[in-house]
């Protein structure tokens, strides 16, 4: 009858080391947005702990399998009865199976039974290695790093989880030591006290000491960091993008100060205008660009002032960050002329009329200009009654200029049109169906800044966002938007630049002065209206586009007062459980590029293969390799090496034995009894009559010797 404490503590303790360890280094994971909720994976991996201290092998990877489908029938089927919980989890995971063989797509959650799955296999992996000295060291020089990977080219530090990986490091190697010295002594070893006192107080001492003292900044600057020439990563630090052509991912917020804006009225600071999506994100399309002296206006033609309301704004910005990645001047809708940069009122700047921006080199910390923008003030009564253009894009009434903000990737599924048509149905004219659009996403998807995926090989960004993940941040949002917008025939392109920041109550000067920081980056839509112009429009929840006050209604600066339309809103698309997992959280900026990861990856994954899978020649050659030198001294480390071997099988008993004891394991192995007496023979006259060895002597003992090992390796313990 077996009883839990059979099992020792010491093997209780290392089987609660290796959950501890593998959570740790989920919590950078979290903080990716690559998983959500790190302390939900606790209970599981504390039952794998318990299944793993148990003495029938035979029943663990049952019990691990058993434990992944409770797992996912609570994460997502709650308050149901266990049979429907049990029913609901296979039909979704057999439907998702069938989705992923032919559209590749997976969802939850197959994925997070998956992700469960491959949980249990690296905890047996860990468990496994934590007893054995030297894969242990080994598993814990890469898991460290890793981390100091992450530490030195992400915005992720994980210094705490760096400290408690090494903390349980040393203590496993303490607790696995004290086993097999009681092993050895055959229960009869030091005490527990006597061993782990000292062991606890070295550790405590050293993790004391190493937190106490200064530690020196880092030696080289880090060659991943915003403005450093990296464009790929896991997790984005948000801030203003240059390169969004692949966007997605999940990003960490950074309230670092970019911009200091003086001005008399906040307004969003836009940046550049993009034209071409091409399903996984946005590129600028090259337009001409001109020449124009500082206080020319600037002859865009993005907005007719005799048709939209508006007033010129006047901002003085002056740029905080020493890295902010961007060759553009910032102003409010639509900067109209460059009065000053730098102190210096006469030069000259680069602009493209059609996108309406001001080109310049990138700009530095310390840079201050001052530029006159036209500012919209509500243009919803404006807007009404101008009619929709036609689907197909060959409305009379569009410009040859805004052709290029109707296109679409031909991949696109046609599931984005079908909702595009399906939310506008009905609208009264162009103003009515942007508004639905708009108010649909803001209805139907959740704003989420973690667990955001990116899309495949074969995925399109949009759709992914609309019909798979239904969550994101402004730049699924107002993407989504564009796109679905072009798909019925209404010219759309996506704007990059900062909200208007907050107000800095230290400022006594004239006007109010805000502060903008990497966080307020923003993204938003600009929609063209025939005979209007461009007009931009936020369709991400909680954010609204601060339009200027009416004359008549000077508070009104923060809402559309032309917006009486009641969007009707169509059916909810379907939803999914809730995303346990996370997603994928690839994307450009703050990390090392996507094909330096899988690079890694594949490194790693064939280098573990290679160790699987040529294991016993490893073992075989690290083995021979102590067959070298004088023939009794090589003979003499060769024998070693066999004794500890045939130990460690079950061959010999722990502790002193002489070369007659491997009498009965030449047997267990095959060895011919007149090869067995001569390798005694010849060893105990090098080793004790000191006799020389002839060389033929000791290659055929190296022959007996090397066929004993291989089988050993071959047949551990053989019967």
């Amino acid at each position: 009858m077996w009883r839990p404490s059979d099992g020792g503590w010491p093997r209780a303790v290392l089987c609660l080391f290796a959950a501890a360890w593998i959570w740790l280094f989920l919590l950078p994971m979290e903080r990716f947005g690559l998983l959500v909720n790190a302390r939900g994976f606790l209970p599981i991996l504390l039952a794998l702990a318990v299944i793993h201290w148990l003495p029938w092998r035979w029943l663990r990877a049952g019990a691990a399998l058993v434990l992944s489908v409770v797992a996912v029938a609570v994460f997502f089927a709650p308050g149901m009865p266990w049979a429907d919980r049990l029913a609901w989890v296979w039909g979704h995971e057999w439907r998702q199976a069938v989705a992923l063989l032919q559209d590749h797509a997976l969802a939850d959650p197959l994925q997070t039974h998956l992700f469960i799955l491959g949980l249990c296999a690296m905890y047996w992996l860990v468990a496994y290695a934590i007893r054995r000295t030297r894969l242990w060291v080994f598993y814990n020089l890469l898991g460290v790093g890793v981390l100091g990977l992450i530490d030195a080219n992400t915005p992720v530090h994980p210094d705490g989880v760096m400290v408690g990986v090494l903390a349980l490091f040393l203590v496993s190697l303490g607790v696995a030591h004290f086993m097999r010295l009681r092993h050895r002594a055959s229960g009869a070893g030091p005490g527990p006290a006597r061993f782990f006192v000292p062991l606890t107080a070295v550790l405590a001492v050293s993790l004391a000491a190493g937190w106490a003292l200064p530690k020196r900044g880092p030696v080289w600057a880090n060659p991943f960091a915003p403005g450093g020439g990296g464009t790929g990563g896991s997790v984005r630090v948000i801030g203003y993008q240059v390169d969004n052509s692949h966007l997605g991912g999940s990003f960490v917020m950074d309230h670092t100060p970019v911009l200091s804006v003086v001005t008399d009225y906040p307004a969003y600071l836009r940046g550049q205008a993009y034209d071409l999506y091409t399903g996984k994100g946005w590129l600028a399309e090259q337009h001409l660009v001109s020449t124009y002296s500082y206080g020319q206006p600037l002859t865009s033609g993005a907005v007719d002032a005799s048709v939209l309301p508006g007033k010129a704004v006047r901002q003085t910005v002056t740029v905080l960050a020493s890295h902010l990645n961007a060759g553009v001047l910032f102003g409010a809708y639509v900067p109209n002329v460059v009065l000053s940069f730098n102190g210096q009122n006469s030069g000259t700047v680069m602009a493209d009329p059609r996108q309406g921006t001001f080109f310049v080199r990138p700009l530095r910390q310390g840079d201050a200009y001052t530029v006159e923008s036209y500012e919209l003030q509500a243009p919803g009564a404006k807007l009404a009654g101008i009619p929709l253009p036609a689907p197909d894009g060959r409305d009379a009434n569009l410009p040859p200029s805004v052709l290029a903000d109707l296109e679409v990737p031909a991949s696109l599924p046609q599931r984005v049109r079908d909702l595009a048509r399906q939310v506008t149905s009905g609208a009264s004219d162009e103003y009515d169906a942007v508004q639905r659009v708009a108010a649909y996403l803001q209805a139907n998807y959740q704003y989420a800044t973690d667990g955001i995926p990116v899309p495949g090989p074969n995925q399109d960004y949009v759709d992914q966002f609309l019909f798979e993940s239904k969550k994101g941040y402004c730049n699924n949002f107002s993407t989504a938007m564009a796109v679905m917008l072009r798909t019925i025939g209404v010219p759309a392109r996506w704007v990059t630049g900062f909200t208007e920041g907050s107000v800095d109550p230290a400022y006594t000067g004239p006007g109010q002065r805000y502060t903008v920081e990497n966080a307020d980056a923003h993204a938003w839509v600009e929609v063209y209206f025939p005979g209007a112009g461009w007009v931009p429009f936020d369709p991400t929840p909680n954010f609204s586009m601060p339009y200027l006050p009416s004359p008549t209604d000077p508070s009104a600066g923060s809402t559309d007062e032309g917006n009486t339309t009641q969007p009707i809103q169509p059916p909810k698309p379907p939803q999914d459980a809730p995303d346990v997992s996370g997603g994928n959280a690839q994307g450009p900026g703050g990390g090392p590029g996507p094909w330096l990861w899988r690079g890694l990856a594949a490194l790693v994954a064939v280098s573990a293969a290679g160790v699987v899978v040529f294991r016993r020649r490893l073992r075989s050659w690290w083995h021979h390799r102590a067959w070298r030198g004088e023939p009794a001294h090589a003979m003499w480390a060769g024998l070693q090496r066999l004794m500890r071997l045939l130990r460690k099988n079950g061959d010999l008993p722990q502790g002193a034995a002489t070369l007659r004891d491997l009498k009965r394991a030449a047997r267990r192995y095959d060895i011919p009894e007149t090869e067995y007496r001569h390798l005694v023979r010849t060893a105990e006259s090098a080793f004790y009559g000191a006799a020389t060895v002839p060389p033929e002597e000791a290659e055929q003992v190296r022959r007996t010797w090397s066929r004993w090992l291989e089988a050993a390796l071959r047949w551990p313990g053989k019967r």
